[in-house]
């Protein structure tokens, strides 16, 4: 299990390190793949959770979530500039000038959103806090004094899948029912799921995984279709009232409806694929 968690929390510091200088150069897709290593390192602390010392897993994954959440933040800029905006523009031509006036607001959070990304990741207790979680996860210290814990990860993958799919199939009770804010809840646990099957792959190899994932896939990308909808109608409220806040908010709208119409579709199809382990 030492070993196990060693390997993913260091594939998690290396693919981090990798995009570390671009996101502090201000690099969108670097800033992406920053979060999404983020994600990974706390997904793999979730994942081993039960085994590992509680005090010390804890405070990694706040340190993880903070940093998390200030490259969000930039992100969330990022895209809505990058790709909305343009998006809006390229189905809705004739209110391209009251979309323009949207950009230099939004370029102006944009810019202050890599001002504390780069403020994040040259401050010294972030190295710090990296370098602590690679030694930890290495260190036997790591794990709680139990038997389960001296187990082969091989052994453990079926339950601690199976603890991350109960934690979907809680989340999703009720869906057709469910507020923004529970269905948000429902897409963080789908990661969860399959950042869990990628870690536990990249110890024992795929297997056939493919008709799993892909409906995980398709359920996910309805959600992330959702979300980025209503993150769209969040982040152009921040912005001074203009006549394209209302175009962005009808955009969004269509959007958020188009995805809530093919969320029970998907989910039913994700059901309906047995668990591969």
């Amino acid at each position: 299990m030492s070993n196990s968690l060693r390997l993913v929390i260091g594939e998690g510091l290396e693919h981090l390190e990798a995009h570390r200088a671009g996101a502090f150069a201000g690099d969108p897709e670097a800033i992406h793949q920053a979060r999404v290593a983020l994600r990974r390192l706390r997904s793999a602390l979730k994942l081993f959770r039960r085994h590992l010392n509680p005090s010390a897993r804890d405070g990694f994954n706040d340190a993880l979530r903070a940093l998390g959440r200030t490259l969000g933040a930039a992100r969330d800029w990022d895209v809505f500039v990058l790709e909305t905006v343009p998006a809006v523009m390229a189905v809705i031509p004739d209110q391209a000038e009251a979309l323009g006036a949207l950009v230099a607001p939004a370029q102006h959070e944009r810019e202050l959103g890599h001002v504390a990304v780069r403020a994040l990741l040259e401050a010294p207790q972030t190295d710090a806090m990296l370098q602590d979680l690679g030694s930890w996860s290495g260190d036997r210290v790591a794990f709680s004094p139990r038997k389960a814990a001296r187990q082969l990860i091989a052994d453990e993958a079926g339950p601690l899948l199976d603890r991350l799919a109960k934690s979907v199939s809680k989340r999703a009770t009720g869906l057709e029912e469910q507020d923004d804010e529970e269905r948000h809840g429902l897409r963080k646990a789908l990661k969860s799921l399959r950042y869990g099957i990628e870690m536990l792959e990249s110890l024992h190899g795929r297997g056939n995984t493919k008709p799993y994932r892909q409906a995980l896939s398709v359920l996910q990308e309805d959600l992330g279709r959702l979300n980025d909808a209503i993150a769209a109608v969040e982040l152009v409220h921040r912005l001074p009232d203009q006549p394209g806040r209302l175009v962005i908010e009808a955009w969004a709208n269509e959007r958020r409806q188009e995805a809530l119409i093919e969320l029970p579709a998907a989910w039913h199809q994700f059901k309906a694929i047995p668990a591969f382990w």
